[in-house]
């Protein structure tokens, strides 16, 4: 077994370094079998892998700490904030600040790992990591070589380093080096205070850069790794090629996902002739399911509208709640008369929500449109709605809040009472008929959920819905009410502008000019009346400027789509008024916060109702309009399919994205990656033309269906060129992948090499001269002789060629 000396004791430092030198690879090798190294490198390999940002690594101490050995920065452990800007520095970037510190050893961190420049991408590499892992156990040896004796460590630190060192400027800014040449020139510590450029021209005069130079090649910085250029190379290779596949990937899934899509809508429509055919695969659910789906766009249509209602409700009964609470507070009293009308306001809403918890049903009376029917105001029964031939039916409870009005009447009267916050028999009647009303109300609130989520779950449990409905009724309805809620939402935020703009003027003074303000007043006013009286979609009912409108679902059983009259709610509010003064400002704000609120926000809640059981109809019950409704889906996605393609800022199905080129130096070749800068105008504007044509027949007489082939075909096509440029870069990267394995597993094979082979003999001689003195400083220190250089030891040394005293 090779004797290692760095476990070695007794031995002075020149002693050591002889058998170093005799073989240092296998010392090292040996070293490197420790127990706590292998443990050690073991763990940075296992760990270094999952790392993903910077963060990451400088949370964790232990893998931080093999990083920061690898390149004798152990003491760096102590100054993360530092370390950590350090890591994220970019080479490029000279107010870096790894490029503005002295000791070089920052930049080489920094440079290494090169977080600032490539992100993480070689925390991937194997042959980077192993390099790490093989400079910290030759750090780790290092130390434990300065263990028993400092001075060893200082030189073979010395001879690794000082062959790449190019002016005298690298050596004041290493500390070790700076102390090793220092102590053997024998220049005092004092030379410290000196100008940086005097201390330089004085280690010129002294010490001879050139001659110690490493004997097989040179670098350009101190401290810097030697740089293989082929193996750089590939490395960067990877990088490209990685992020290129990764771009490449992510635009093909995208495609693959709307083609996946194309074809289950070309296999809905195919399969829509057997679906409902009366004597085929369903013809036993066909009848039930006919008789059963009135009353199932009954039943939706009942709870969702109770559901509504019941949040409000819910919500008022929270204020109501708080309101007395306030009043009981005698700080309050000034604002009791105030408290008393919001009471009563609330009780009056609470009125109009339970009022407006309807769904108008068709019952087949040739006399009447519909029934308006409410499933809070106990005047229906239990509706129960048998769904399958074999008998499965789905319940829906009838509710009775009326008895809960009264007691809400009865609150508010005792509320109306109170004299003053002392007024407890008052205060407490108030309370007490709104705290249990509010356990009322969650309970019932519970009940209709509940059976809202029965009859989904028993809608979703039908395999498959056959019945021949009128789709072409039914799309044009499901349509308005879509372009009725998309208006909607943009009239509220013009309105919101609208807000603005008033609250603007009623902040100016009294006289100031507002002539500004009610031009862009008026805008705002015209844009406002242009979304109500203008549909977005061609061709389908204005819900927002109309009546309601009645559409035939199926042998004459209508569905209602309510209509709303903004133009009188809203624009009649708005028009007929002007911000041209501070009391006309405060009139608009107060139409706003009122009158044309509570429009708008009855609005979005019928609204809300009434897609309920559209939404049921036309994308569960109805088997052509469900695959109509995805169609749409489809048409209208394409946004946020070419969003899913984004891959490190690039993305080869935006419109703005140009072709991908970099050279691949490991195989001499230039990768091209095709971008589908057109993806949007061409496959989006096939799909939106075919939505267009929607609903379908049977005939595809608009010729909906057919664009589906259409899209089909250029799809194929741009997958095509996208898979080209995939193949062509996986062809490369299995190349580059292979090569930088290789070098691994050759590395890995090789064992260590002698760290300090390539130092030149005038740096050998210039370390064996230092490690005398050390030894000499040493002996004088145990003699109690002091530390002075010339002590008898050194009459024992063969002269050396160094011009020490000139």
């Amino acid at each position: 077994m090779v004797a290692n000396v760095a476990f070695a004791s007794g031995l002075n430092a020149v002693t050591s370094f002889n058998m170093l030198q005799r073989n240092s690879a296998q010392q090292l090798d040996q070293f490197a079998k420790t127990a706590q190294i292998v443990r050690e490198v073991e763990y940075f390999k296992k760990a270094i892998g999952k790392v993903t940002s910077v963060d990451d690594l400088m949370k964790d101490r232990r893998l931080l700490s093999v990083a920061l050995s690898a390149f004798g920065m152990d003491e760096e452990i102590n100054y993360p904030g530092r370390m950590k800007k350090v890591l994220e520095s970019s080479k490029d970037d000279p107010s870096a600040i790894a490029n503005r510190l002295a000791d070089g050893r920052f930049r080489e961190i920094s440079q290494a790992f090169a977080f600032g420049d490539e992100g993480m991408a070689k925390l991937q590499d194997p042959k980077f990591i192993e390099e790490i892992a093989q400079k910290y156990v030759l750090n780790e040896f290092e130390k434990a070589l300065g263990a028993n004796n400092p001075a060893l460590r200082e030189a073979t630190y010395f001879l690794r380093n000082i062959g790449n060192v190019t002016s005298p400027y690298e050596v004041l800014g290493d500390k070790v080096l700076r102390s090793v040449v220092t102590f053997t020139l024998n220049l005092p510590a004092q030379i410290a205070v000196q100008s940086i450029e005097s201390q330089a021209r004085l280690i010129s005069s002294r010490f001879d850069i050139d001659k110690f130079k490493d004997t097989e090649s040179s670098s350009t910085a101190s401290g810097s790794t030697r740089i293989n250029i082929p193996l750089d190379d590939a490395r960067k290779d990877q990088k490209a090629l990685t992020e290129g596949l990764a771009l490449s990937t992510k635009a093909i899934s995208q495609v693959d996902s709307v083609i996946k899509q194309l074809e289950l809508l070309k296999a809905g429509y195919g399969a829509l002739d057997a679906v409902q055919d009366p004597a085929g695969e369903y013809a036993a659910e066909i009848p039930t399911q006919e008789a059963a789906i009135p009353g199932l766009l009954r039943q939706q249509g009942l709870l969702a509208a109770a559901r509504e209602s019941l949040g409000r409700i819910n919500g008022y009964l929270g204020r109501m709640e708080t309101l007395t609470n306030l009043a009981a507070d005698p700080a309050n009293a000034s604002k009791l008369d105030s408290y008393k009308t919001e009471f009563a306001e609330l009780r009056d809403k609470i009125g109009t929500a339970y009022n407006e918890a309807t769904y108008s049903y068709d019952d087949g009376d040739a006399d009447a449109v519909g029934t308006i029917e409410n499933l809070l105001d106990g005047s229906l029964a239990n509706i129960s709605v048998q769904y399958k031939s074999t008998g499965e039916s789905v319940t829906i409870r009838s509710q009775d809040l009326t008895s809960f009005l009264t007691q809400i009447d009865q609150a508010n009267t005792s509320f109306q009472n109170v004299t003053g916050a002392g007024d407890a028999a008052n205060l407490s009647s108030a309370r007490g008929g709104v705290v249990s009303n509010k356990s009322y109300i969650t309970a019932t609130r519970l009940e209709v959920q509940t059976d809202l989520n029965g009859l989904t779950t028993a809608v979703g449990s039908v395999e498959q819905f056959g019945a021949t409905l009128n789709s072409a009724s039914l799309y044009p309805g499901a349509e308005a009410i879509r372009d009725a809620g998309a208006r909607l939402t943009d009239i509220n935020l013009l309105l919101g502008d609208l807000r603005g703009l008033t609250s603007q003027s009623a902040n100016l003074p009294v006289g100031a000019d507002r002539s500004t303000l009610q031009t862009k007043y008026d805008e705002v006013v015209g844009k406002i009346s242009d979304l109500i009286n203008t549909t977005t979609a061609g061709g389908v009912d204005n819900l927002l400027a109309g009546g309601d409108q009645n559409y035939e679902l199926l042998n004459n059983f209508n569905v209602l789509a309510r209509g709303r009259d903004l133009n009188t709610s809203v624009l009649a509010e708005l028009t007929s008024r002007d911000i041209t003064s501070l009391e006309n400002a405060q009139e608009v704000l107060t139409a706003l916060d009122k009158d044309v609120a509570q429009a708008t926000n009855t609005a979005f809640q019928q609204i809300t109702v009434d897609s309920s059981f559209f939404n049921l109809a036309s994308e569960k019950l109805d088997p052509r309009a469900a695959v109509d409704s995805a169609y749409r889906k489809l048409a209208n996605s394409m946004e946020d399919v070419i969003a899913g393609a984004e891959s490190l800022g690039r993305n080869l199905l935006s419109s703005e994205q140009s072709d991908v080129s970099f050279r691949v130096e490991t195989t001499g070749r230039q990768v091209t990656i095709k971008a589908i800068s057109n993806f949007d105008s061409l496959i989006g504007g096939i799909l939106r033309d075919g939505a267009d044509g929607l609903p379908s027949d049977g005939g595809d007489a608009s010729g909906a269906i057919a664009k589906l082939d259409e899209a089909l075909f250029d799809l194929n096509r741009v997958r095509g060129q996208l898979n080209g440029g995939l193949i062509t870069q996986q062809a490369d990267k299995a190349i580059v992948d292979s090569f930088l394995i290789q070098e691994t597993e050759e590395t890995a094979a090789a064992g260590f090499t002698d760290p300090y082979s390539n130092s030149s003999d005038y740096a050998l001689e210039f370390i064996q001269r230092f490690l005398t003195l050390k030894d000499a400083e040493a002996t004088n220190s145990q003699l109690g002789l002091g530390t002075a250089k010339n002590a008898y030891v050194l009459n024992l040394v063969q002269p050396l060629n160094f011009n020490f005293d000139a």
